[in-house]
């Protein structure tokens, strides 16, 4: 995973609460497509990385996001 983030197609989004993480998500894009794994040991944390990642995601002009 390392040498995909390294070539720009890695990435993940972390959330933490009181300097713990809670959740997240990481996925590989390939073109304007990423495909995501959600990373989630508190209930609902994944979704606030998600949110971020949306944001971040349109800013780079992606079309498509795995949410499976």
């Amino acid at each position: 995973m390392w040498r995909l983030h390294q070539m720009g197609l890695a990435h993940s989004i972390e959330t933490w609460m009181d300097d713990e993480l809670v959740g997240g998500l990481y996925g590989v894009s390939l073109g304007e497509c990423l495909w995501r794994i959600d990373v989630q040991p508190q209930t609902d944390a994944s979704k606030i990385a998600l949110a971020h990642l949306v944001a971040q995601l349109k800013r780079w002009n992606f079309g498509m996001i795995d949410c499976r």
